[in-house]
């Protein structure tokens, strides 16, 4: 028998499976170039977030009503550890990053 946060995390993408198989693409993209891809990234990612504080809630709310309360933000990081096996940027997502401006020495000739 899995534990179960796993057995969440599992769930979560089965039910949500077109959209994390949409977001596998986009987010191998953005590991590879994140300037090239972070408009798409940050917009699939919100939907992403959405459906995980979503089963992170399901995860953790008989949790927070009973004498272990303490436990459940060790439950969600839990949870959210193992999505990140999957998806390392999970973080990124609503980040912009911008290009450091070219600041190459120009050689001077006097």
């Amino acid at each position: 028998m899995a534990v179960k946060y796993k057995e969440y995390v599992k769930k979560m993408y089965d039910e949500a499976k077109d959209l994390f198989d949409r977001f596998d693409g986009i987010h191998a993209s953005y590991v590879l170039d994140k300037y090239a891809h972070q408009d798409e990234f940050n917009e699939i990612g919100k939907d992403i977030i959405r459906v995980v504080e979503d089963w992170e809630r399901k995860l953790c709310r008989t949790m927070e009503k009973g004498n272990h309360s303490s436990y459940s933000h060790k439950l969600a990081d839990k949870f959210r550890e193992e999505i990140r096996k999957r998806y390392s940027k999970l973080d990124f997502i609503g980040v912009t990053i911008k290009k450091a401006p070219d600041f190459t020495l120009k050689k001077i000739n006097l």
